[in-house]
């Protein structure tokens, strides 16, 4: 039988330690019926009582959403958002200017989720993962409530959670911080009858990480990022030097995309063993489904080099007229 650890690292850690068999079974369906995967995004923190403020009054769209609180209590108009975000005392918090003093979440998932089961989930996975100790607000975005012109159309909740807890501790938030949120995220909302998984990057085969949020207004916006244009600029360098060779982290990606691929055989071997042929079945072939390691660099790359050819297909005809000209 295959190594124990093995066939449970498919996910990493959970709340409990690691996944138990029928976790990582129940896990495995949910991959090979590609049910949506949770987006728990940390989209940023305000680092002054007065960020705090806008962030309140930017998720309430000046109060003309209803905002909900770590005591359950419905937040309605600017009078009443000012009073929350009074109530929060984070003039009396330690760093002002320096460290984060609340932390800006997005809970989201795709078009077409139910809204009210979504933000009942989200309520829920903030009680279990905040009540009693951070003070914490959410505000349910749609399509059809948002004010904003271009609302998105997925379903989304702002969650804002105040950095320091009652007794002075600050939240800090890792990667696996991040996991766990998104595991405990994807159960609230199986809870609510909404199909939902939380599986790591690496074992879909996914490569590339989201833009961050400041990236994504800026390139929403059509605006020139200085970031952005530096790594095309050195995109274009390796391409002229004809520069194949991968980058550390690509190393360390595909070494991950490796572990991914041993992982689902191993699963699918104990499925066998266990007589469960049609999903280890299942499982092999999202193996050999995995898409091909691929990385912004080498998306850059291949831009670079298409806008360089269509430029030399749209002076061919010019170069043609030349030449028949010196004939």
């Amino acid at each position: 039988m295959p190594n124990e650890n093995i066939l449970l690292d498919l996910n990493g850690k959970s709340r409990a330690g690691r996944l138990t068999w029928s976790e990582t079974t129940e896990q495995l369906k949910r991959m090979v019926a590609r049910t949506p995967e949770v987006v728990v995004r940390v989209s940023g923190g305000a680092k002054t009582d007065a960020h705090v403020k806008d962030h309140l009054d930017y998720i309430t769209r000046h109060g003309e959403l209803e905002a909900a609180d770590d005591k359950d209590d419905t937040i309605c108009g600017k009078f009443a958002v000012a009073g929350l975000h009074d109530s929060w005392d984070l003039d009396m918090s330690n760093g002002q200017g320096k460290y984060r003093q609340a932390f800006n979440l997005v809970l989201s998932m795709p078009s077409g989720t139910d809204p009210a089961r979504l933000l009942k989930a989200a309520q829920n996975f903030a009680r279990d993962q905040f009540g009693g100790r951070h003070r914490y607000a959410m505000v349910l975005h749609t399509q059809e409530t948002d004010p904003h012109k271009k609302p998105p159309k997925h379903p989304h909740v702002h969650l804002i959670v105040k950095a320091e807890d009652r007794n002075g501790r600050r939240l800090n938030i890792r990667k696996v911080t991040l996991q766990i949120w998104r595991e405990s995220f994807a159960e609230k909302l199986r809870e609510q009858a909404i199909e939902a998984n939380a599986t790591k990057r690496y074992s879909r085969g996914v490569t590339q990480k989201s833009k961050s949020s400041a990236e994504y207004h800026i390139t929403g916006r059509k605006e020139k990022s200085t970031a952005l244009a530096k790594r095309f600029e050195e995109a274009g360098k390796e391409l002229q030097l004809g520069d194949t060779a991968l980058k550390p982290w690509e190393l360390a990606m595909a070494a991950r995309r490796r572990d991914a691929v041993r992982e689902l055989a191993a699963n699918a071997a104990r499925l066998r063993q266990e007589g469960d042929v049609t999903l280890a079945a299942s499982v092999d072939r999202l193996a050999t489904m995995l898409p091909p390691l691929d990385t912004e660099r080498h998306q850059m790359k291949r831009k670079i080099a298409q806008q360089v050819f269509s430029r030399q297909q749209a002076q061919e005809p010019a170069r043609n007229r030349d030449a028949d000209k010196e004939r």
